[in-house]
């Protein structure tokens, strides 16, 4: 019957709300109650505690909303700080918290532990830990067998407290009982060596003793012994979004990694960095909100009471977040014509309630969750809907919607030759074109007509749910688009037809040989400016073209060195070369073809030519000179080897080599691209079959570093 009662006044609150179009709501993030209520005392299990025979009894107590009409409202369970040694249920800022969350809407639970360890012992710590987890799954269990009593919904429950108590907190988010076998001391230790048992054994048999899902986390400067427990992907309950307040000075609980205290003998521990950055790294909405230059509980030890204010507002907007869920979308058409009518829909909920907001257009029926408008302004409005769920959380959503006269097709168009580009300056969502039976979409489309004569085409506009169709005849006249550009590789000039709308065409070259091929290939052996002439032509007329191409050769650097005593005489072999710029490796230079250069001493030196084309086409050289008698009888002997043939179109024969010495070998294209490179073989052969026609630059190099060019030609 209350029940009964409860539907019947919700029904009329509703209605109350849909006269108003009211489904806004501030509930969790504002504090919309002015009064509260509470349970205190309240017995939730017993257990054994550390140091003591007799079981402790647990206790907790409820802060709720005064005057809360709403039956199932989210939970939030505090633990308190204390480092596990001290601390009670009531201490300072958890009466504040209690009242501020619950004047937002929460059921607000602060729970009893068990204290105590041998402060002495680093696993009798790991114990205490260990047992305050298992009070608060035990708090959990009957507070989730309670939900009807204390009003709770179960699908959102928080976890929260400060120090220990989020230690607690963040073991019952997420640590599996696998896990537990890493915490050897939990089965026992020397003067402790009772098996605590698993996470959900103590305190009592609330929920059959499963687990509790939890649904988020308040973390205040807590800390979790490994983050390698948070893993959703094969534990999806691990999945608890989290939001983290921690001092980056905190010196009791780190804020990122090491033992509570800074004492060695507790385990190492990690914070509320390397919480924020595990839930990164595995895909769990998280915040870190660190409090820069504090350090631990500072709302209690350095009275920074901002602190707690800071935590409720921010905290509270983070669960609101967690319980908002996915944004909502209106279902419908944004683009519409005026005079017509459509339906747009919101997520369907049986337990909200729905409020909209129509500009533009009249509602003709409005059902729950959907609502059909007929839309009798033109312009751009904006459709509100609000849904004001279970929680009494408002998911507001909004819709441009674009209500459009018919659209009228407008046509313009340029041609050149034949070719069409059809234009539509009509604003709509689609554009279809007919031309000589074919059909084209968007806007501009090109057609090349290929005759000349008068043609007709129609174009259809069409937005969401509007089209009009509009025909139009032209006339179009064709004739080609001589065109042609260069390619130069080595001493090959390709020439390509670029034409447009001919069916034929031919070519005239500087000496006036013609040619019909599309691709023209022809072996230049001289630089100089060539002119070439390109005829177009269709069944109607004819175009022409006349380019000139500036054909030139890069340079191609070498020298030969002879020494005579310290005084190095420098010749240049280089091919097409104008300017010269030596360096002679031991700081002097010089500019003239072939220098005589004096060193201070014997020695090996590093000597480099750059030269230049007419066009300004570099090339560099370097060789390893050594200024000594040997040396020059050795580049002697390199300026008296031979090839042949030349030109050549498969093998290049060397003569005149050292039969004891090794070789390698470069072959460059004219513009100084390195085309092949390799040992030289002992029949001293080079094979040139797969390189291209044209002139190229051989380099042979012995062991010493000294080389010699020589020009061949490839036929």
């Amino acid at each position: 019957m209350k029940k009964i009662y409860f539907s019947i006044f919700l029904f009329f609150a509703l209605l109350n709300y849909s006269k108003a179009q009211n489904c806004q709501s501030q509930r969790y993030i504002s504090e919309i109650f002015s009064n509260t209520q509470s349970h205190t005392g309240i017995k939730f299990g017993e257990a054994d505690p550390y140091g003591l025979i007799n079981n402790q009894d647990l206790y907790l107590d409820i802060v709720e909303p005064a005057g809360d009409s709403l039956q199932k409202r989210p939970l939030i369970i505090h633990a308190f700080g204390g480092g596990f040694l001290i601390g009670w249920r009531t201490e300072p800022v958890i009466p504040q918290m209690s009242e501020s969350y619950a004047k937002r809407g929460f059921v607000f639970a602060t729970i009893d532990y068990r204290l105590g360890f041998n402060v002495a012992d680093g696993q009798s710590a790991e114990r205490a830990v260990y047992r305050g987890a298992q009070d608060m799954a035990a708090a959990l269990r009957f507070l989730v067998d309670s939900a009807d009593v204390y009003g709770i919904d179960t699908s959102a429950i928080f976890l929260t407290g400060t120090s220990a108590g989020c230690f607690s907190a963040l073991i019952n988010g997420f640590m599996e009982e696998s896990d537990r076998a890493n915490i050897n001391s939990t089965y026992g230790i020397f003067l402790e060596p009772d098996d605590l048992g698993c996470l959900q054994c103590g305190g009592n048999n609330n929920f059959n003793n499963q687990r509790a899902n939890v649904h988020g986390i308040i973390n205040n400067w807590g800390a979790i012994l490994d983050t390698s427990y948070i893993s959703p992907a094969t534990t999806p309950t691990d999945y608890v979004p989290t939001i983290s307040f921690h001092g980056t000075n905190d010196l009791i609980v780190p804020y990122d990694e090491g033992p509570p205290f800074q004492l060695p003998i507790f385990p190492n521990v990690q914070g509320s960095l390397l919480i924020h950055q595990r839930l990164d790294n595995v895909g769990i909405k998280n915040r870190l909100y660190p409090l820069q230059g504090l350090g631990h509980e500072p709302e209690l030890l350095e009275f920074q009471e901002w602190v707690t204010d800071t935590i409720l507002k921010v905290g509270s907007e983070f669960l609101y977040e967690i319980m908002y869920g996915d944004t909502n979308v209106i279902t419908g058409d944004n683009t519409v014509c005026i005079n017509t009518t459509h339906t747009y829909s919101l997520p369907t909920d049986t337990s909200s309630f729905y409020c909209w907001e129509v500009v533009g257009g009249t509602i003709i029926n409005e059902n729950y969750n959907e609502i059909t408008i007929e839309w009798n302004t033109v312009g751009n409005h904006i459709l509100k809907g609000t849904q004001l769920n279970r929680r009494y959380i408002s998911k507001e959503a909004t819709l441009l919607i674009d209500v459009q006269e018919p659209p009228t097709p407008l046509i313009s168009f340029t041609s050149n030759d034949g070719l069409f580009n059809f234009y539509s300056s009509t604003v709509a969502n689609s554009y279809t074109w007919t031309i000589e039976n074919n059909s084209y979409n968007g806007t501009p489309v090109q057609y090349q007509f290929l005759d000349t004569n008068y043609h007709q085409i129609s174009l259809t506009v069409e937005n969401d749910y509007c089209s009009n169709t509009k025909d139009t005849t032209f006339l179009s006249t064709l004739c080609p688009n001589a065109d042609f550009y260069f390619e130069q590789n080595d001493s090959i000039l390709t020439l390509v037809n670029n034409s447009e709308f001919s069916n034929s065409a031919y070519w005239i070259s500087y000496d006036a040989s013609v040619y019909t091929d599309s691709v023209l290939n022809l072996l230049i052996n001289a630089e100089g400016n060539y002119s070439f002439t390109l005829i177009a032509q269709n069944s109607f007329c004819s175009d022409t073209q006349t380019l000139s191409y500036p054909f030139e050769f890069c340079s191609h650097a070498n020298f030969d060195f002879q020494a005579n005593n310290l005084v190095g005489n420098f010749t240049n072999q280089s091919f097409n070369a104008y300017f010269y710029n030596w360096d002679f490796g031991d700081g002097g230079t010089s500019g003239i073809e072939n220098p005589q250069h004096t060193y201070s001493q014997p020695g090996s030196y590093i000597v480099t030519l750059i030269t230049s084309s007419v066009s300004g086409c570099f090339d560099t050289i370097q060789q390893a000179i050594n200024v000594d008698i040997e040396n020059a009888i050795h580049n002697s002997y390199l300026q008296e080897i031979s090839i042949y043939p030349n030109p050549t179109n498969n093998n290049i024969y060397i003569n005149g080599l050292y039969e004891k010495e090794n070789y390698t070998f470069s072959i460059f294209d004219i513009n100084g691209k390195e085309l092949t490179k390799n040992k030289l073989i002992a029949s001293h052969t080079i094979s040139v079959k797969n390189l291209s026609k044209g002139i190229c630059l051989l380099k042979i190099t012995d062991t010493k570093g000294n080389s010699i060019k020589k020009q061949v030609l490839i036929k």
